[in-house]
């Protein structure tokens, strides 16, 4: 049980302070990268092959968040509602 609900805790932890730090919209767009990093992780720690395929999406995810992170730096408002 303590191997499943910990990492669990740690991981709950770790989002909660990163929308803490980032802001929801960059911690969001940041969980994008969970199948990358899993990925990745697999191919190192168990010899999984990593095929052309999970190349391509790989780099489909990072240039989607590429795309999140650069561009217009002021945020989109809502114009006031006039309450007439």
């Amino acid at each position: 049980v303590l191997s499943a609900f910990l990492p669990l805790v740690v991981a709950f932890r770790a989002w909660t302070v990163a929308i803490r730090i980032l802001g929801i919209q960059k911690a969001t767009s940041y969980g994008f990268l969970i199948p990358v990093v899993a990925g990745v992780t697999s191919a190192a720690w168990t010899g999984e092959k990593f095929s052309a395929g999970k190349l391509i999406a790989a780099a489909v995810v990072l240039a989607g968040l590429a795309l999140t992170r650069v561009g217009r730096k002021a945020p989109l408002s809502a114009a006031p509602l006039d309450a007439a």
